[in-house]
């Protein structure tokens, strides 16, 4: 389950990332930021993903399965912070254009 989550957040950041900026090139402050966290959210959830994937085929010991469970955790700290961050940027800057 975790790896399906991380792939598809991965995803439709790497879809949303495809689309910030103006058609000109420009990017806002906005965007800016929002590239950088995207940028990092990919790469951890692809991370997190080969992790899960890792584990999830080792998980015929039960200290695989307790590890599984504490790197889902964090991912989902992890996810939530994000979206914190992303919240907080997009107070900060007006989202842009």
């Amino acid at each position: 389950m975790l790896i399906v989550v991380a792939l598809a957040a991965a995803a439709f950041s790497l879809f949303e990332l495809q689309f910030l900026g103006f058609p000109d090139g420009y990017l806002s402050d906005w965007d800016t930021a929002r590239k950088v966290l995207l940028t990092g959210l990919i790469g951890i959830s692809l991370f997190m993903s080969a992790v899960a994937l890792f584990l999830g085929w080792r998980s015929a010991t039960s200290s695989a399965d307790r590890i599984l469970k504490i790197v889902g955790l964090l991912y989902m700290v992890f996810l939530t912070a994000m979206l914190i961050a992303d919240s907080y940027f997009s107070s900060q800057s007006g989202r842009g254009g």
